[in-house]
């Protein structure tokens, strides 16, 4: 599993400074980053991503290259379109995952 950060350096030592009230240690920053992993691996933030990525894929059948109307005929043809959890399915056929 690669670590993802997503605050600078500079923005943890703030934290946990403004956190404790002190200068930034090892430690704090430690912890600090260990509640950034925590937050990033949770499952509220997996699936935001996950709707992401079935935006960015619906998005991209719409204009570019990748336009392809066939594929918002198909999920009208399957029923996608009334329930949300099968166009998320499909979505993600289509993704190949």
């Amino acid at each position: 599993m690669t670590t993802e950060t997503v605050l600078p350096e500079f923005q943890i030592d703030n934290l946990s400074a403004g956190i404790y009230g002190a200068r930034a240690d090892p430690a704090r920053i430690d912890f600090a980053r260990a509640i950034e992993q925590a937050v990033l691996q949770s499952p509220e933030i997996r699936a935001l991503r996950k709707d992401a990525e079935r935006y960015h894929e619906v998005r991209s059948r719409l204009t570019g290259q990748s336009y392809d109307p066939s594929f918002f005929d198909g999920l009208f043809m399957v029923g996608c379109m009334g329930h949300l959890d099968d166009l998320d399915e499909e979505v993600d056929a289509h993704m190949g995952k």
